[in-house]
C-alpha cells in the first residue's frame, strides 16, 4: 500500500494529480529553485480544483534556508492567509548556518500551522545526522520528512533512506523524494521499506504520467 504524492506549480499539474490517482499535492512556484512559495490566486484556484489533501510550500525566498526575523514573519502570514484558504499542510524549513536545525523558528512554524501538519522540506538531505534531526522534528511537531536519505535521488539514497524508516517507526512519515518515477517506485519500496512517495515528474505531471506512477505504486494506503 502506497501513499502518492505529487509536486507541482501550475494548475494543469494540480488537475493531472487529482485524475491520474495521487493522494497528495505538494503545490508550490519556481521549482528551478527547489521550489518557492506559490502565489495566493494559485492556492485559491487549486483548493477549488481538487479534494485532494493539498499542501504548499513556505518558502518566501531562494537560497539557502536561514530564516531572519523578517523572513520568518513573512512566513508565518503565508501559513495563516493558506490557512484561511482552506489547505491542509505546510512544506518548509529553516536551518542554521552550520546545517543544524533552527529550533526556535521551527517552533514557530508549527504553532503558526495551528495543528495542520508540517513536512518538513528536503533541506533536511544538508542535516549531518538524520537520525538526530528526525527524532528533534518528531518532538518538535513535524508530522512528515522528505527526504532522498541525503543522496541526490532517492535510489542512491535508499540504504540510508531504510534505516531512516525503520528509526522513524510511527512517529513520523518519511516521504522518499528524488526521481521518483513509474520505473523504480516499486524498487524503492522493496528497498526501503517506506509506503509514502513524492514526485515532481520532471515538473511538468500530466495524467499519463501520474497514472502510470499510481499504477506502479500499487494500491493507495487507506
Amino acid at each position: 500500500m502506497s501513499l502518492l504524492e505529487i509536486c507541482t506549480e501550475t494548475l494543469s499539474g494540480v488537475h493531472a494529480a487529482t485524475a491520474g490517482g495521487a493522494q497528495r499535492i505538494e503545490l508550490c512556484s519556481a521549482l528551478d529553485l527547489d521550489g518557492l512559495s506559490p502565489s495566493e490566486e494559485l492556492i485559491t484556484a487549486a483548493r477549488a480544483a481538487t479534494d485532494l489533501e493539498l499542501l504548499i510550500m513556505v518558502r518566501p525566498n531562494p537560497g539557502a534556508f536561514v530564516v531572519n526575523s523578517a523572513t520568518l514573519q513573512t512566513m508565518c502570514a503565508q501559513i495563516q492567509r493558506a490557512h484561511a484558504l482552506g489547505v491542509d499542510g505546510f512544506v518548509c524549513a529553516c536551518l542554521l548556518p552550520n546545517h543544524q536545525i533552527d529550533l526556535p523558528t521551527l517552533q514557530q512554524l508549527v504553532a503558526a500551522s495551528d495543528g495542520l501538519p508540517v513536512t518538513f522540506h528536503r533541506a533536511f538531505d544538508l542535516l549531518p545526522d538524520p537520525f538526530v534531526a528526525c527524532d528533534l522534528l518528531s518532538d518538535y511537531g513535524v508530522q512528515r520528512i522528505l527526504t532522498s536519505g541525503g543522496a541526490t535521488t532517492a535510489l542512491e539514497g535508499a540504504a540510508v533512506l531504510q534505516t531512516l524508516v525503520a528509526h522513524a517507526s510511527q512517529r513520523i512519515e518519511i516521504v522518499v523524494g528524488g526521481a521518483v518515477r513509474a520505473g523504480n517506485i516499486q524498487q524503492l519500496r522493496a528497498l526501503t521499506g517506506a509506503h509514502s512517495f513524492h514526485s515532481a515528474l520532471d515538473r511538468a505531471p500530466t495524467v499519463l504520467a501520474v497514472l502510470e506512477l499510481a499504477t506502479a505504486a500499487g494500491p493507495p494506503c487507506e
